[in-house]
C-alpha cells in the first residue's frame, strides 16, 4: 500500500519543481509607456492631437500581441499621470525637462520604452487668394522625447514644418503635422526600441 502512494506521489513532487522553474524563467513582457502629445503651443486641436497619439501607438504595435503577450502598455492613466506631474515640476523649459526626466519616468513606471511627442510652436491659418481658392499658412515645430532601456539610449529629435500654399498642393494642417511625426518616428527608430520582443526574466 505504501508503495503504491509513494508511486503516485513522487511523480507529482518531481512535476512541480519543474513548472516552477520553468514559469521563473520565462521571458517577461515588454513594458511600452506612450506618454500623451504635449501641446506646448496651446493651439493644437483635440481631434489633432489624437490623430497624432494613435499614429505613435501604431508605430509600436505588435501584431498578435494578444496571443503573444510580448510586450504589455502601461495604462493611459499612469502616463497622464506622469505627465501632468512632470509638467508641474519646477521652472524649467518643458525640453530641459523632458531631457532629464525620460529615464526616472521609466524607472517610476516600469517600463523597457517611454515616448512623448511635443508640439513646441503651431499655428494654422486657412484664407482665399485672389483665384478664390483655398490656401493654408501653416507652421508647427515638433520634438520627440524617448527612452530605450534595452539599448540604454535617450531618444531626442526635432524638426519644423512651414507651409504657405493652396490646400489642393500643400494638403491640410493635419497633413503637415502627421507628416513632420512622420520624420521623427524615422530618426529616433522607433519601432526598433519594441525589438527584442521578449527579455529574459
Amino acid at each position: 500500500m505504501l508503495k503504491k502512494i509513494m508511486s503516485l506521489i513522487l511523480p507529482i513532487l518531481l512535476f512541480f519543481p519543474g513548472t516552477l522553474l520553468a514559469a521563473q524563467s520565462q521571458p517577461q513582457p515588454k513594458r511600452i509607456a506612450i506618454l500623451p502629445v504635449y501641446d506646448e503651443s496651446g493651439q493644437l486641436t483635440e481631434d489633432s492631437r489624437q490623430k497624432l497619439q494613435e499614429r505613435i501607438r501604431q508605430e509600436l504595435h505588435v501584431p498578435l500581441n494578444g496571443t503573444l503577450q510580448a510586450v504589455e502598455y502601461v495604462p493611459d492613466e499612469a502616463c497622464a499621470q506622469a505627465l501632468d506631474t512632470l509638467m508641474e515640476q519646477g521652472k524649467a523649459q518643458t525640453g530641459a525637462r523632458m531631457q532629464n526626466a525620460m529615464q526616472p519616468l521609466a524607472d517610476e513606471l516600469s517600463a523597457d520604452v517611454v515616448v512623448c511627442v511635443v508640439i513646441t510652436q503651431y499655428y494654422a491659418h486657412y484664407y482665399m487668394d485672389w483665384e478664390n481658392e483655398r490656401c493654408i499658412d501653416s507652421y508647427a515645430g515638433l520634438r520627440i522625447f524617448g527612452y530605450d532601456r534595452c539599448h540604454n539610449r535617450s531618444l531626442d529629435r526635432r524638426t519644423t514644418r512651414w507651409v504657405n500654399d493652396t490646400c489642393s498642393s500643400a494638403g491640410t494642417a493635419d497633413d503637415m503635422l502627421m507628416q513632420g511625426l512622420e520624420e521623427l518616428l524615422q530618426k529616433v527608430k522607433l519601432r526598433a526600441t519594441i525589438y527584442p520582443l521578449r527579455e529574459a526574466g
